[in-house]
């Protein structure tokens, strides 16, 4: 009896360690990719500092970098989705027809995702001042609100998280600046979803993503360009050029470990329209969009935008002659407004991300 509890021991042990080593024999030939959008935890070195904490800091460390982790993520994630129509992630909402969501977009769809009224007002208040900040050294402000995946494909959210039919973040935010103030707002819902039924062969967000592709990019900055005097071709138009290919893995798919895994839908983009020699001179996804051009309109474009923007810039930098587009919690000052000397200022923000607005400042 003795020597079969210590047999017991044995295997305990050995299944709790050899994972390690033989770890080390084999991850140079699989992914350990982390897709998880954070930065996994290091090792935590033991102090008087950290004391009472490095017990949870050691214990999150060994859960980020147990072998076989992403393996092992992978497997659950597939059994969730596949026989439960469910993410293992928290972050990612598993919708219809192969449609993921981000968890963010629950409020919006509920309706019960508003702003209270000193929210309201402080918000007003700093829009109100940026313009008039901005209006003092000859610049034009307009906010645009780009709207979220779930608000353009309702349809594809999953019937179990009802709509209680009350009036969104978004609603409530729009109806409160345009009763308030006089800040041009431009949200581009109502122009998607017509676009969503003349081109239905054509989808406008990304699937397995968390934002819009190129063509939904240019149906909604085509309304923001309208709105600074400049006309861009119909996205129907028969002399424009829309392809639909297969799309890679998005965001939500990454984060969830499917990225090979589920249909992944199309990326239709659209091009045929005046480019005026667009360049790019500076790309950085968190940080600064730079464009120039040959465009005969030689105003300069800034815009304060989230990722959002990154999918407009590629069409906004060719209607002016320089384009500008910091990211908005990682790159923009204000500073920036002044070396560049712009004639118009978007703020350009998802609906999601509305929120930022009650941190945005401009002033001398």
């Amino acid at each position: 009896m003795k020597q079969k509890q210590i047999a017991l021991i044995i295997l305990f042990m050995a299944l709790l360690f050899l994972p390690y080593p033989s770890w080390k024999a084999v991850q140079g030939h699989l992914s350990d990719e982390n897709n998880e959008n954070r930065v996994l935890a290091e090792f935590p070195v033991p102090n008087r500092a950290n004391f009472e904490t490095w017990p949870s800091a050691f214990s999150q460390y060994v859960n980020d970098r147990m072998p076989y982790r992403t393996r092992l993520i992978r497997t659950q994630s597939r059994l969730d989705y596949h026989l439960f129509d469910r993410s293992f992630d928290d972050q990612v909402v598993v919708g219809k027809n192969n449609f993921l969501f981000h968890q963010a977009e629950k409020p919006f769809h509920r309706g019960n995702s508003g702003f209270d009224e000193e929210q309201l007002e402080n918000i007003a208040r700093n829009l109100t001042e940026a313009k008039e900040n901005l209006a003092a050294e000859g610049i034009d402000f307009y906010l645009f609100i780009a709207p979220n995946k779930e608000t353009i494909y309702p349809e594809n959210f999953p019937e179990e998280i009802l709509t209680t039919g009350g009036m969104n973040r978004t609603e409530q935010l729009i109806a409160y600046l345009r009763e308030h103030t006089d800040i041009p707002v431009i949200f581009p819902k109502e122009e998607l979803l017509e676009a969503k039924e003349r081109i239905p062969d054509f989808p406008l967000y990304r699937s397995s993503d968390t934002h819009w592709n190129q063509l939904g990019a240019y149906v909604a900055t085509r309304v923001l360009l309208s709105r600074l005097g400049i006309e861009m071709p119909d996205y129907a138009d028969e002399n424009l050029l829309r392809v639909a290919l297969d799309d890679e893995p998005g965001d939500l798919a990454k984060m969830i470990y499917l990225e090979h895994d589920i249909d992944l839908g199309k990326a239709c983009m659209i091009g045929g329209f005046e480019e005026n020699n667009v360049q790019n001179p500076v790309s950085d996804f968190w940080g600064t969009l730079e464009f120039v051009s040959d465009s005969p309109d030689r105003r300069t474009l800034f815009v304060c935008r989230d990722s959002f923007g990154v999918a407009m810039g590629d069409i906004l930098g060719t209607q002016f002659a320089k384009t500008v587009m910091p990211h908005v919690t990682d790159s923009y000052q204000p500073e920036q407004v002044r070396e560049v000397k712009p004639d118009i200022f978007v703020y350009e923000v998802v609906e999601r991300f509305s929120y930022y607005l009650k941190d945005f400042h401009y002033g001398p």
